[in-house]
């Protein structure tokens, strides 16, 4: 990836953003229209974070970033325990 979620306007430390590309002008969103037009999340396979998460396949999970940031801050994961 070669953008955070700084570059995206979001609040908190940078994280890396994981996409397929751009095709719908990600990087190219109008400052003050990036929190309110995007919606992240954060892909994990942590059976730990299950309660905290909604299982979109058998051991994949998603949760929101507010949720994985609480989660590396109270030292229960890392930033590199999920893709944002």
């Amino acid at each position: 990836t070669a953008i955070s979620t700084a570059q995206l306007g979001l609040p908190g430390p940078p994280w890396p953003v994981w996409y397929g590309g751009d095709c719908e002008g990600l990087t190219g969103l109008p400052s003050n229209a990036a929190l309110h037009s995007l919606s992240t999340f954060c892909l994990h396979a942590w059976d730990e974070f299950a309660s905290v998460s909604v299982e979109i396949l058998a051991g994949i999970y998603i949760t929101s970033l507010e949720t994985a940031r609480e989660l590396v801050q109270q030292g229960d994961a890392s930033d590199r325990s999920f893709l944002t």
